[in-house]
């Protein structure tokens, strides 16, 4: 589930963008794997939520970490204005 919710929010994060790039969406849609079970991992870890019982509350920490991994990515490919 963390991964097809990162997978989602890695699509939704291309719609957002402006730009017409295919290796942008690429880029987005892997983040947002990456970033989903990333999160789901830190969050089981940390004691947030408990793997043998499903709920959505659990995807929270998923969906935080392709969240975060897709804005870092976007706002350090932003072209610096000196």
């Amino acid at each position: 589930m963390w991964l097809l919710l990162g997978a989602a929010i890695g699509v939704i994060a291309t719609l957002l963008t402006k730009k017409r790039d295919s290796g942008l969406y690429a880029a987005l849609i892997s983040l947002g794997i990456i970033g989903g079970l990333f999160g789901g991992i830190v969050g089981s870890f940390a004691g947030l939520i408990d793997m043998a019982d499903f709920t959505w509350l659990s995807l929270a920490p998923a969906a935080a970490g392709s969240v975060l991994s897709i804005v870092t990515y976007l706002v350090a490919r932003r072209p610096r204005r000196y």
